[in-house]
This record gives structure tokens, C-alpha cells and sequence, in this order.
């Protein structure tokens, strides 16, 4: 998987479930308006709220929330931040090479990928 397709496919819907789920435990805001904030419907997020993080998506997400990476936009979006302010901020910290190398080198997502061929 190149970068730009691992981005698109999976770090940048993982940074939105992280911060929805973030918005919903931690800020007690609802999962519409979280879902809202971040750009994806509420049924998304209550599947990631209830995912035992057996996809892509939420492996990446659990990286993201364990290395704290979603805090930063959390809070903007918790203190009225503008969605597309947020949405930019998703593609900014989703696009880091760093991340993306580091994601990329993970075993769970080496072997997911290995998967998918």
C-alpha cells in the first residue's frame, strides 16, 4: 500500500473515528454531534465505539489514541472550533510522514496488509 492510499484509506478515517470517539467518552458530547464535528455519520462512530479493533481502521485508530495523537484536535473541536477548522487539522496531522512511516512499520497493519494481497 503507498502512502497516499494508506492515508486515504485508513489514517485519515482513523483520526476521525479517534477524535470522535474522544468527543463522546471523554467530553460527553453525542455521538451525532461528534460524528458531525468530524465528518462521518453517527452510525460510524457507534461502530467504532463498539469495535473490538479488529479492522484497519480501528487498529490505526488505537495507534492514534494511544500515542495521544488525537488530543490537539479534540479540544479544538470541543471548543467550538469550525468543522472544516477541524477537518483541515484531521488532513494536517493525517498526512505527517513521520505517522505514516510509523503506522506503516506497525506488525498489526504489516500483517493486515499482507492480507488484503
Amino acid at each position: 500500500m503507498l502512502d497516499c492510499e494508506a492515508a486515504s484509506k485508513l489514517i485519515i478515517p482513523a483520526f476521525r473515528v479517534a477524535v470522535a470517539k474522544k468527543l463522546v467518552l471523554d467530553y460527553g458530547i453525542t455521538q451525532s454531534k461528534a460524528a458531525s464535528m468530524v465528518g462521518v455519520k453517527q452510525a460510524s462512530v457507534s461502530k467504532y465505539l463498539k469495535s473490538r479493533k479488529s479492522d484497519g481502521v480501528s487498529k490505526v485508530a488505537g495507534y492514534i489514541h494511544s500515542n495521544g495523537l488525537e488530543l490537539g484536535i479534540a479540544e479544538m473541536a470541543a471548543s467550538g472550533s469550525e468543522k472544516v477548522s477541524v477537518l483541515r487539522a484531521i488532513e494536517r496531522a493525517s498526512s505527517d510522514p513521520e505517522l505514516i512511516r510509523n503506522l506503516l512499520s506497525t506488525r498489526e497493519l504489516q500483517l493486515l496488509k499482507k492480507s488484503k494481497s
